[in-house]
């Protein structure tokens, strides 16, 4: 019996060593845990599912044999020390395989949590390696458009720098063309800078048309005169006359200013008046008095190279404040004074007119537009041009900027600018501005009412005769004149 037992316990011991080793066993178990997919059970998982299976049949054969062992041992009671310390040895190693069973147990609960983290872990990477894929697919699908439109670009890109090619042909060749362009043009500024240079005294000569100046018009008419028309120039002795008896009056002026020391002068009007020479005592043949047609009687005081002799008829301008006459003109007879004094009474008459209607109505100018440059009374001087019918506007220099300025100058026909009341560079930068119409801008050193509607006037008929016959025959003696700059 004991034999039996022995050898059973052998065998046992045998088939115990031959099975792997628990470290053996979880090592594989590790190892299957990467290898594992889906519900397939992997070569280690089927060995180690035979392992379990194999401790549960020894389990089962070694309680069937302790089961067999103890009945064995009640029908026998008396037993050998020998055979029951083996027995011992037997249980114990019984117990001992329990507790390695109850480990490997465990393990395998273990193992089968962990096998179960694996497959959630692996689920989760599957889902991933799905969305991966759908990804990839897209990205796929996504890199064979891209690469589709990268061909389209490309042949683009080739076409435009093919076309680029061109265009840098025509460009160098506008380049080329430009720069002679630009060549001419500075060929042609500068043959229009030594144009003007060379014309500007015959421009000074057309502005000078333009305007009617009195010197233009003399010398128009002394180009004019011939046998054929000096009839009708039989009014110049008058007009020599009226200029010397003007020019005896601010004379006479200045001496009484000098005299006053800056006080207000007598007013002194320089229109002549007619009589007759006397001399101031019969004894005295160099005092000589001047008796008008009134029968009043002033001193002469200036010297005159004239042969004079008593009663002889003259034209002098007086001084009623002192009783003083400047000598004018000396008549060869009585007739001539007559007409004269005839032609003075006639343009007194008509300028006494003149101030009488302005009066009580105003004359209304040719059409023209002005506009008004000062500081001062433009008031004033916008509402009186204003009720002449001329389109007027007036701003102040010193509030608006040159930009402002220049934008309204150029819709106006004349820039009145005043000099004591307008900036100092203003002048200069109207001048430059119009460079080719200077007599655009119209200068005034004085503010006085009277000489504005005078220029006012004037201009306003300059402008009206430019299309006018005699303008025309002015502008024939122009050309005729610009031979002699050429």
């Amino acid at each position: 019996m004991n034999q039996k037992m022995n050898q059973r316990f052998q065998e046992n011991q045998r088939k115990m060593q031959s099975k792997p080793s628990k470290a053996t066993l979880l090592q594989k178990v590790k190892e299957t845990k990467s290898l594992r997919s889906g519900t397939v059970q992997t070569p280690v998982e089927e060995s180690l599912q035979e392992t379990i299976e194999h401790y549960k049949n020894l389990y089962k054969n070694m309680k069937a044999e302790c089961e067999k062992l103890k009945k064995e041992q009640k029908n026998k009671p008396a037993q050998h020390s020998k055979q029951n310390k083996k027995e011992e040895i037997l249980q114990q190693e019984i117990e001992n395989k329990k507790q390695e069973v109850f480990l490997l147990r465990q393990d395998l609960t273990d193992e089968q949590k962990r096998r179960k983290e694996t497959e959630q872990l692996l689920s989760q990477w599957k889902k991933k390696y799905q969305e991966l894929e759908t990804d990839n697919n897209d990205l796929q699908i996504t890199h064979k458009k891209t690469s589709e439109h990268l061909k389209i670009i490309t042949s683009k890109i080739d076409s435009y720098r093919s076309r680029n090619e061109n265009f840098e042909q025509k460009r160098r060749k506008l380049s080329k063309s430009l720069k002679e362009m630009n060549e001419r043009v500075q060929a042609l500024e500068n043959s229009k800078k030594r144009a003007l240079l060379k014309n500007s005294d015959m421009q000074h000569y057309i502005n000078s048309i333009l305007q009617l100046r009195p010197e233009v018009i003399i010398s128009y008419l002394y180009d004019e005169l011939s046998l054929n028309n000096y009839g009708n120039y039989s009014d110049i002795p008058l007009l020599n006359r009226q200029v010397l008896t003007m020019s005896y009056a601010q004379k006479m002026k200045r001496a009484s200013v000098k005299k006053k020391e800056g006080k207000k002068a007598s007013e002194i009007t320089p229109i002549p008046m007619f009589g007759y020479i006397s001399l101031a005592e019969p004894e005295s043949a160099h005092k000589w008095r001047f008796v008008s047609i009134d029968n009043e009687s002033y001193e002469i005081i200036n010297k005159t190279s004239y042969p004079v002799q008593e009663g002889m008829p003259i034209a002098a301008v007086v001084n009623e404040e002192n009783g003083t006459a400047m000598l004018t003109w000396v008549y060869g007879n009585v007739g001539e004074m007559k007409r004269d004094k005839e032609r003075e009474s006639l343009r007194e008459k008509r300028r006494q007119d003149v101030v009488k209607e302005e009066k009580t109505t105003y004359l209304q100018m040719e059409p023209v537009s002005v506009l008004l440059l000062t500081a001062h009374q433009g008031v004033k001087y916008r509402d009186r041009l204003q009720k002449h019918g001329v389109e007027v506007e007036w701003m102040d220099p010193f509030e608006k900027n040159m930009s402002h300025i220049r934008a309204k100058a150029s819709s106006y026909d004349y820039v009145y600018l005043f000099i004591d009341h307008t900036p100092k560079a203003l002048k200069q930068q109207l001048m430059d501005e119009f460079a080719d119409n200077q007599d655009k801008i119209q200068i005034f050193y004085s503010g006085n009412i009277q000489t504005v509607l005078t220029r006012t006037r004037y201009l306003a008929l300059a402008k009206s005769m430019e299309n006018t016959p005699t303008f025309k025959r002015l502008e024939i003696t122009m050309k005729q004149k610009l031979t002699m700059f050429q």
